[in-house]
């Protein structure tokens, strides 16, 4: 009955939650569960629908766990509400006979109840609190290991959008360094042309030159150090999904080429 629960509540259109989704179509036109690109299912639960799951809980309550959540952010940063980290998340099926979990996760600050591997069921082996608290603590681990995951997933494309950022503002630097330089490089040749003086680096008004050779070189030397710090970022986000981070940070049209 569970399972067959989660397909009704699945026969909307759904979101494409990544590694795998109950996204697939059988051959009556009925909704399936699909593989993703790493071999796993999952099926991603709103607490409102109701009916799926008995009960959910996070997964540092039912097993002993080092830590309460893995961070999504590479500064490595959460708030109070839970917002920045990861959290594995444990559900127990609804329905007879023997107790069964599965394994997810949820993203903190988020009222949602997770996201869930509904290939892997943890089923108890008898109707004792002991067998049944087994069952629960194995999907606990799952859960935890899917957490850190989902976290280093979500931190990697934070990373890639941060980068992009700041792709973004060593343009800036550069178009404000090479407008600056313009503009000093622009007021010499009117100052050349009104005094008639071949003032040229090196020659005529030798002290005015060299604050002006000073002030192009410095801009000249930001314009590089940007360049430089720009082929960087780019050089970093390698995969498709790192690429489309990086452009979204950087409110890019494409990702750059170097």
């Amino acid at each position: 009955m569970p399972l067959t629960i989660n397909r009704e509540l699945t026969n909307e259109p759904a979101i494409d939650y990544g590694p795998g989704t109950w996204q697939g179509v059988d051959a009556n036109g009925f909704r399936v569960m699909n593989d993703g690109p790493s071999g796993d299912l999952f099926f991603a639960h709103d607490d409102t629908a109701g009916g799926a799951f008995r009960y959910t809980q996070d997964a540092a309550d039912v097993v002993s766990l080092n830590h309460t959540g893995w961070y999504t952010n590479p500064e490595g940063e959460a708030s109070k509400d839970g917002s920045g980290l990861c959290l594995g998340v444990v559900a127990r099926l609804a329905g007879g006979g023997p107790a069964r979990f599965v394994a997810g996760y949820r993203m903190g600050g988020h009222d949602d109840a997770g996201t869930f591997n509904m290939r892997n069921l943890y089923v108890a082996t008898s109707c004792d609190e002991s067998d049944i608290e087994q069952a629960g603590q194995d999907a606990a681990r799952e859960a935890d290991e899917l957490a850190r995951i989902a976290g280093e997933r979500e931190s990697e494309y934070q990373t890639a959008w941060q980068a992009g950022q700041e792709y973004s503002q060593e343009g800036e630097t550069i178009a404000t360094a090479r407008a600056a330089a313009r503009a000093i490089l622009s007021e010499r040749r009117e100052l050349v042309r009104a005094n008639g003086s071949g003032c040229v680096f090196g020659s005529g008004w030798p002290a005015m030159c060299d604050a002006i050779r000073a002030q192009v070189t410095a801009h000249c030397d930001t314009i590089r150090t940007a360049r430089e710090r720009r082929a960087e970022l780019a050089a970093w986000a390698g995969s498709e999904r790192l690429q489309a981070a990086f452009v979204d940070g950087g409110d890019l049209v494409r990702f750059p080429t170097f």
